[in-house]
């Protein structure tokens, strides 16, 4: 899903609102996911939020922001690995992203 504006961060950790946030919808809060804290929701998500009207990071796993007003630097890659697997499967993925890096561009 792709938005135009600045993702709402945790003033604690910085980590972004997401999927995997605990809502409160009574007291207009959010629960960071990553440091637990609460935080109140800015005020154009608190005013119209609900159980039937969540906003867009709420709803799935994959969201792209637009950033308005930044200048565009080097792109950023994320790789996440989950290394609990068997050395076999361990040693394919070190392949695998070895691969991937080397297609990375040099900047």
């Amino acid at each position: 899903m792709l938005v135009e504006y600045d993702p709402v961060a945790c003033p604690s950790c910085g980590g972004a609102l997401n999927a995997h946030a605990t809502v409160d919808f009574l007291g207009k809060v959010w629960i960071c996911p990553f440091c637990m804290t609460r935080n109140r929701f800015p005020p154009q998500y608190a005013q119209h939020i609900s159980e039937t009207n969540l906003p867009p990071e709420l709803k799935t796993n994959t969201i792209e922001y637009i950033l308005p007003n930044q200048t565009v630097g080097a792109p950023i890659f994320i790789f996440i690995v989950d290394t609990c697997v068997y050395q076999e499967e361990l040693d394919e993925l070190k392949s695998a992203l070895m691969q991937n890096i080397n297609l990375l561009p040099a900047d």
